[in-house]
């Protein structure tokens, strides 16, 4: 679980780096039906689940 909260507050770091048109730019390939795309905003999804409602 440790791994999977590292590897999340990584992701949504490089999110927050990049900017919104990178954020927009992904949305834009998920609506394309891009796998790649798909994946990484179920893995941001998921972060923020157990980020918020999953720790005690």
């Amino acid at each position: 679980m440790m791994v999977c909260c590292i590897f999340g507050s990584l992701f949504l770091a490089s999110l927050i780096a990049l900017g919104p048109p990178v954020v927009v730019e992904m949305y834009h390939e998920h609506k394309r039906g891009t796998k790649t795309a798909r994946w990484l905003l179920l893995a941001l999804l998921v972060n923020f689940l157990w980020a918020f409602w999953g720790r005690e």
